[in-house]
């Protein structure tokens, strides 16, 4: 998987929009498969077991942020190869 691949997105959108943004991504996760797509652009994550999660949340002024990051490792597929050689 040597090839390194990336999209990234920033908009103004609704809370609403938000949400579904959030459930669509947590079915995603659940099911171990989330496939991110921008135009032409399409990558395919396969969330392990295991995921580490980064939660931050700020709050300055009138401005608020809150972030999330989930990140994982890929496991390669392991087979096995029996032969009389």
């Amino acid at each position: 998987m040597g090839d390194k691949k990336e999209i990234s997105f920033e908009t103004l959108v609704t809370r609403e929009k938000v949400a579904g943004y959030l459930q669509n991504l947590a079915e995603s996760i659940s099911s171990g498969k989330l496939n991110i797509q921008k135009g032409i652009e399409t990558i395919a994550l396969t969330p392990g077991e295991t995921v580490a999660m980064e939660v931050e949340a700020k709050q300055k002024k009138e401005k608020e942020k809150f972030s999330l990051k989930l990140t994982w490792t890929v496991s390669p597929e392991q087979t096995l190869k029996i032969t009389p050689d």
